[in-house]
């Protein structure tokens, strides 16, 4: 039998979580009349009937809808009182990713993998009820996990995925930039493609995303990254350039942050994305 993983098409390695704004795959155009919801055999039942519950609360794409954000500029210090209630939230969230350094633990509470390993991100592992409730830096809706063949499976950090209709107040400060992805869509709680216009071209649950705001927060403990909790991406989670992998699984300039962050950003000359809780 070929295991799940291997199931998911190469695209899942490209568009998954990883590309908001890049274009859509080539792919053979589905026929509407063929499509056939697929199971979700593969999550919880609980886990299952939420995702079933989103994307039947998820309405049409609109044509006119922007995902464009005012300019943010980040913060390289914070008033007294907002910098302690930072510090508790990121206490929280460290706290939370320290429940899960295995794959094991995060499938004991629900969580169930939904990408393959994505040069910079890792794979994405998602509990689906959580994705509803409003943010909480103690309950992540999505583990990032650092599943390459160089070193046994590592926890690499936490993604809050929270279904708003603007960006969420998040963590406290500026430098939590939310984002999110369009058109997504999901076979046996796998995502197989991104972009997709409408649900009549999904075998599967489809998410419009408008609605489904996405934060990566760097907080696992043998993984830390240089740019900043919040940034897009982790360094540390490229290919070395030993490995021999086609260019779209690499870690290029080419290849950007991935389309991570509507908002246009200005780092202060002193700032980084969020600095950690003092010692």
């Amino acid at each position: 039998m070929v295991h799940p993983t291997r199931r998911v098409l190469l695209l899942a390695l490209v568009l998954p979580l990883a590309a908001c704004g890049s274009a859509a795959a080539s792919r053979p155009a589905i026929s509407p009349s063929t499509l056939a919801p697929t199971p979700i055999d593969r999550l919880p039942p609980a886990e299952a009937t939420a995702l079933l519950q989103l994307a039947a609360q998820s309405g049409p794409i609109e044509s006119n809808a922007s995902h464009d954000h005012d300019t943010v500029t980040l913060a390289s210090t914070l008033p007294p009182e907002e910098q302690a209630r930072f510090d508790v939230e990121l206490r929280t969230a460290i706290d939370a990713a320290a429940q899960f350094l295995t794959t094991d633990a995060a499938t004991a509470v629900g969580y169930v993998q939904s990408s393959l390993q994505l040069p910079a991100i890792g794979t994405h592992w998602i509990k689906w009820s959580l994705v509803d409730a409003p943010f909480d830096p103690s309950r992540p809706s999505m583990l990032l996990f650092d599943q390459t063949t160089l070193h046994p499976t590592r926890l690499a950090g936490l993604s809050y995925w929270v279904r708003s209709t603007e960006a969420p107040n998040g963590f406290t400060g500026p430098n939590d930039v939310w984002h999110r992805h369009s058109g997504l869509c999901f076979e046996n709680g796998w995502l197989a493609r991104e972009n997709v216009p409408s649900s009549t071209a999904c075998a599967g649950q489809w998410l419009n995303g408008s609605d489904l705001w996405m934060l990566h927060v760097w907080v696992a403990p043998e993984v830390e990254n240089t740019a900043g909790v919040f940034a897009a991406r982790n360094d540390a989670l490229c290919p070395p350039d030993r490995q021999q992998l086609p260019d779209v699984l690499k870690c290029s300039a080419e290849n950007g942050n991935g389309g991570h962050g509507d908002a246009d950003v200005v780092v202060p000359a002193d700032g980084v994305y969020c600095h950690l809780p003092k010692s």
